[in-house]
């Protein structure tokens, strides 16, 4: 809804306007106030119109300059006219362009005026133009405002279009308000990936790496079993049905060559950071990186967490779906975090789930719980249960980081992780399983002083 916000007298009088305080403009003040400066002119002109009368003179025609030049402004104000074009898809990280289209529909040149903008998917969350070219009456103007999508996936706005018109003589402002929002989806990032090495599917003979079908099923029959919730009524298998007094499906030969459950620890008390830089955006990125190759290579896949699972997967929709899962998925405070592991065996268990690997994404920090997680994961891998560990090391997104004034205050958060690394990855070494490590995206704003204090730290030790 647009609304025309005049000029109150309380204003007129003060530095900046309370409206200007609220958006903090970044606008730099002078030692005075021009109103007020140009109004004890006046009112001392006035009064030494009662001695002499061409200072009357000069005091009336101030006041009649400083009226026209309210007029002017309240005129331009009511004729303006923009509009906010917003694209309607963006990507973390990415630039996000939106245009502004301003018409000046008054008779007069529109010189002191600006724009302002806000948007929730950065962390700038306010920004400003103020354009130093006249807007000549009944002309447009086009104004774009550049925004990095770092405030994090998920439905972002666009709200709270603000115009700022000031008059000739710059003593009076004008504000149009638009309260109208525009909503904008942004998808993650992929990540670049670790080399990750999946064993084939046991139930494909006939399919390998490079000879996937890709339409269609397979036409090789392998057996039968009893129905399972879920399953399609296309394959109930109605003569053994019949005969055995339950619902029978046929199984045929699965045509991907790979089946991979992924699982990502979304437990609350293990993640740090905000929007795009916090270990739970960077994992959420490397479980669609991860989720786009293997679909690409003709595998399935399955992302189970805390509270939430997906179907089964293989095709390129099921990245589109696994995108919308994952922005609608948030962290879940959970007094079981380290029994994840365990429980997701005993699910897929239940559900029937053949697996050619799993691999586990969690952040990592020195607590009791990654003992009894990992050592859960040891024991599965004994029993023939194939995994991949993907850690996320959380020191670059810890609260408050750079509040410290200096790297010294997150050591102890640092060594701890150091200690957990060292510790573990040789035990799933030698029983062969894949452990990674991984540190903050290099395009995040963090990435540089990160490295500069990591560098500190170094040379401190």
């Amino acid at each position: 809804m647009r609304k025309v916000l005049k000029p109150r007298l309380k204003d007129l009088f003060k530095y900046q306007s309370s409206l200007e305080e609220f958006w903090d403009f970044d606008r730099e003040l002078s030692i005075y106030n021009p109103f007020t400066f140009t109004f004890f002119i006046t009112i001392s002109f006035l009064i030494l119109g009662i001695f002499h009368k061409p200072s009357l003179f000069l005091g009336f025609s101030l006041i009649i300059g400083m009226l026209f030049s309210l007029l002017i402004a309240a005129r331009q104000a009511d004729s303006l006219r923009f509009k906010r074009i917003a694209p309607k898809k963006g990507v973390e990280y990415e630039q996000v362009t939106t245009r502004i289209t301003l018409q000046n529909n008054s008779m007069f040149p529109l010189i002191n005026y600006g724009v302002f903008d806000s948007f929730s998917g950065s962390q700038i969350g306010r920004d400003q133009i103020m354009p130093q070219k006249k807007l000549i009456p009944g002309r447009k103007r086009l104004l774009s405002f550049k925004w990095l999508a770092d405030g994090g996936m998920g439905e972002k706005t666009f709200r709270d279009l603000l115009v700022e018109v000031r008059d000739p003589l710059d003593f009076f402002s004008f504000y149009i308000h638009d309260d109208d929002s525009e909503t904008i989806s942004i998808f993650p990032h992929y990540e670049a990936l670790p080399t990750l090495v999946v064993e084939f599917n046991e139930n494909s003979f006939h399919y390998g790496e490079l000879d996937i079908q890709k339409r269609g099923e397979s036409i090789n029959f392998m057996g039968i079993r009893d129905y399972r919730k879920g399953d399609p009524v296309k394959r109930i298998n109605w003569r053994q049905t019949a005969r055995q007094g339950k619902a029978i499906i046929n199984v045929f030969e699965r045509n991907v060559n790979k089946s991979i459950v992924l699982i990502y620890n979304n437990a609350l008390s293990l993640h740090s950071g905000k929007g795009a830089e916090s270990t739970e955006e960077y994992c959420k990125d490397l479980i669609l990186s991860i989720a786009a190759e293997n679909i690409s290579n003709g595998n399935q896949l399955k992302l189970m967490t805390h509270d939430k699972n997906t179907p089964w997967g293989a095709e390129r929709a099921f990245i589109n779906r696994l995108e919308m899962f994952l922005i609608d998925l948030k962290l879940i405070e959970t007094s079981g975090a380290e029994n994840l592991i365990q429980n997701s065996l005993i699910k897929a268990e239940k559900e029937g789930v053949n697996h050619s690997s799993i691999i586990y994404f969690t952040p990592l920090i020195g607590s009791p719980d990654f003992e009894k997680t990992f050592q859960d994961i040891l024991a599965a891998n004994s029993n023939g249960v194939p995994f991949q560990v993907i850690g996320i090391n959380p020191y670059p997104f810890v609260e408050n980081f750079f509040h410290y004034g200096s790297f010294s205050g997150v050591k102890g958060h640092i060594v701890a992780v150091e200690k957990l690394v060292k510790k573990w990855k040789p035990l799933f070494k030698a029983q062969g399983i894949p452990f990674y490590c991984l540190t903050v995206n290099p395009k995040s704003s963090l990435y540089k002083q990160l490295n500069e204090a990591r560098r500190s730290f170094e040379r401190e030790i």
